[in-house]
Formats: structure tokens, C-alpha cells, sequence
């Protein structure tokens, strides 16, 4: 009898203590969660392992994320899956129709990106602009001539066009003196010479008369006019004076054919034409239903897939630049130490529970052989 109850107690005492090691082991994992002292004397094993390697825990954390979980590789490459492109084109289309679609005006809408925009504001920005821009043009060309600034096409258009011009102002010249008005300032013309030619204009005007004079001179100058060495004569003149300005800075030429007022006179002749009050007063689906196709089916996909690019391009600047493995280490170290316990208990309880019985399994049979050992010696 005294034999069993000898190894009953080594078993269970055995059982006890190797449950409660195991037990105490897991919570000493989490607890205390700050040291101990004794006066000054530091408790051992104060606080517990996680709470004492937090700070060394959350680095290790950080630099595993950025090294071996979200690296910068496995980002750029899922950026390049056509499948993620195509959800995030997918998903821009339907809320920009969603969007666009509503019958609110174009400057309703920008006003929800910009409070206190209105239609005074931006024509005064767009005025602005413009002044600014041709200002700068003007002051960095003027000592340029008009042949360095002007594009080499369009010179060789004007050039193409100027014999098409000589004609074009004969043309005008012909149709203005066969007109009633040419034909009354032709008759006033020869009536103010001959008036100064004394006796011979005086007998001339009144053999002939304004009117016979006028039928009488008329188609010389028509000849004169409609004559191809005339038209020949207009075009080399054309040519020449066109070739005097190409060589002109553009200086000499706003001096002498516009005011200091010209940047202001050209940004109120655009504003005018813009009709920006029109446009911005209207409703957005008035114009997003013109350009709705061309929207949808090339700018937003050729836009995902430009921007997925450049990112791809930029994950490790940006990853940088965000210094993820030091946010993960912040958030690590900032993490309540007691709650983290709490998630890991309620994860692994059974597991943890598992531990204890083992403990105690393995301490109770420690304790049945030490039993045996002792009714062996003794």
C-alpha cells in the first residue's frame, strides 16, 4: 500500500510541476508586462520575453516585411499584371461615368475641388496666363527677326501664297474703280487735275464732261490692271517687301504697327472667342457625351496603364520615401502588448493548453520513474 501511494505522489507531484512550468513558461511569454523590483533589486525574468523584445521584435518585423514580404519586386510586378490594370480601368470608367454623368454644371463640378472657384475667377486666371505667356514670348524674341521665329513651312506658304495675294489685290483694285463709288472718285480725281491745268484742262473737262472723261479712262486702267506684267509687277513687289519684313526684329515691327497694349488686346480677342462662361455653365454630361468613346476606350486605359508603369518604375524610391520597414517598427512598438496577448491566447489556446497537458504528462512520468528508482534503491 505504502508502495502505490508513494508512486501516486511522485506521479501526480511530477504531473504538477511539469504542467505548471509549461504553464507558467506560455505566461511568462507576455507577463509582467513592465519589471519587477524588490526595493532596487531587479526580479528576474521581469518583464516578460515580448514586452522585453519588443523594440528588437518590431525591427525584425520591419525588415522582414520590406525584405522578404513586400518587396519592391514583388510590387513593381504586380503592378504590370494586366489583370490589376484592367480592374483599376474597369473601376475608373464606371465612377467617371457614375461622375460625369449628373446634370450639374462644369463649374459646379470644379467648385468641389476648388471651394470658391467661380466663372470671374477663372477668366481672370486664363487672361492672366495669356498675358504672362506672350509677355515672356516677346521679351525673350524681340531682338529675334521674324525669319528666326517663323517656322520654315509656313514661311514656304506665305511664299506659295503671294503670287495668289498680287492677284487677289488686283482683283479688289479692278472690282473698286468698275464700282459706282471708283467710278464717282475717278470722276472727282480728274476733275481736281484738270482744274489745275488752266486753259487746256478747262477746255478738255468741257469737250468730254466728268462722265466722258471717266468712260474714256476707265479702260486704260482696266487694261493696266488686268494686264500680267501688272500682276507680275504686284507680286515682286510683294516678294521684296515680304523679304524686308522676314529680315525685321520683331521690335522694329511692334513699334511700328502696335501699342504697349498688344498682350492685353490679344488675351481679351481670346477670351471673347473662347466663350468660357458658356462652356463652364453647361452641364457636364453636354460635353463628356462628345468625348465619352474616345474617354473610356483609349485615355483611361492608355492613362492606368502609363501610370502602373511609371509607379513600377518608382516602387523602390517610393518605398523609400514612405520608409515602410520603419512604419511597420512604429506601429510594432506602439502596439499594446496586452491585446497582442489577447490575439495570440485566443489563436492558439488549444495549442497552448496542448503544451500544459504535455507538461504535465511528461512530469507525471518523470515522476513514475523516479518512483521506481526510488523502490529500487531502497
Amino acid at each position: 500500500m505504502n508502495v502505490v501511494l508513494i508512486m501516486l505522489m511522485m506521479i501526480a507531484i511530477g504531473a504538477i510541476i511539469g504542467g505548471m512550468t509549461n504553464f507558467l513558461a506560455i505566461k511568462m511569454l507576455f507577463k509582467p508586462y513592465k519589471a519587477l523590483y524588490i526595493g532596487k533589486w531587479k526580479v528576474p525574468f521581469t518583464p516578460g520575453l515580448i514586452p522585453k523584445r519588443q523594440e528588437e521584435l518590431a525591427e525584425q518585423l520591419g525588415k522582414l516585411v520590406t525584405n522578404h514580404l513586400v518587396t519592391a519586386d514583388a510590387i513593381s510586378d504586380k503592378l504590370k499584371e494586366s489583370s490589376l490594370q484592367n480592374q483599376a480601368t474597369t473601376m475608373i470608367q464606371s465612377r467617371l461615368n457614375e461622375y460625369l454623368k449628373q446634370d450639374q454644371t462644369t463649374i459646379r463640378l470644379l467648385q468641389q475641388f476648388h471651394d470658391g472657384l467661380s466663372v470671374e475667377s477663372i477668366e481672370s486666371t486664363v487672361k492672366h496666363k495669356v498675358h504672362h505667356e506672350l509677355t515672356n514670348l516677346y521679351d525673350e524674341n524681340q531682338s529675334r527677326t521674324l525669319n528666326d521665329v517663323l517656322p520654315e513651312d509656313l514661311k514656304e506658304s506665305i511664299d506659295q501664297q503671294l503670287p495668289l495675294a498680287a492677284k487677289y489685290i488686283l482683283q479688289q483694285v479692278d472690282d473698286y474703280i468698275n464700282s459706282r463709288e471708283g467710278q464717282n472718285k475717278l470722276s472727282e480725281s480728274a476733275s481736281s487735275f484738270l482744274a489745275t491745268q488752266g486753259f487746256l484742262g478747262s477746255m478738255v473737262s468741257s469737250y468730254l464732261g466728268e462722265e466722258g472723261l471717266v468712260e474714256k479712262i476707265t479702260p486704260a486702267i482696266n487694261q493696266f490692271i488686268r494686264s500680267h506684267d501688272t500682276e507680275e509687277t504686284v507680286e515682286t513687289l510683294l516678294r521684296a517687301e515680304w523679304l524686308k519684313w522676314q529680315h525685321t526684329e520683331l521690335s522694329v515691327i511692334r513699334e511700328r504697327f502696335f501699342d504697349d497694349t498688344l498682350e492685353d488686346k490679344v488675351s481679351d480677342y481670346l477670351l471673347n472667342h473662347l466663350n468660357i462662361e458658356q462652356y463652364l455653365n453647361e452641364p457636364v454630361s453636354t460635353w463628356y457625351n462628345h468625348f465619352e468613346h474616345a474617354i473610356t476606350s483609349r485615355v483611361i486605359p492608355n492613362g492606368v496603364e502609363m501610370l502602373f508603369d511609371q509607379l513600377a518604375g518608382k516602387v523602390t524610391d517610393i518605398m523609400e520615401t514612405f520608409n515602410i520597414a520603419g512604419m511597420v517598427q512604429r506601429e510594432v512598438n506602439q502596439f499594446d502588448v496586452a491585446r497582442l496577448e489577447k490575439m495570440v491566447l485566443e489563436i492558439t489556446k488549444r495549442e497552448f493548453n496542448m503544451i500544459t497537458y504535455l507538461g504535465a504528462v511528461l512530469g507525471g512520468t518523470i515522476g513514475f520513474v523516479q518512483g521506481i528508482i526510488v523502490l529500487f534503491i531502497s
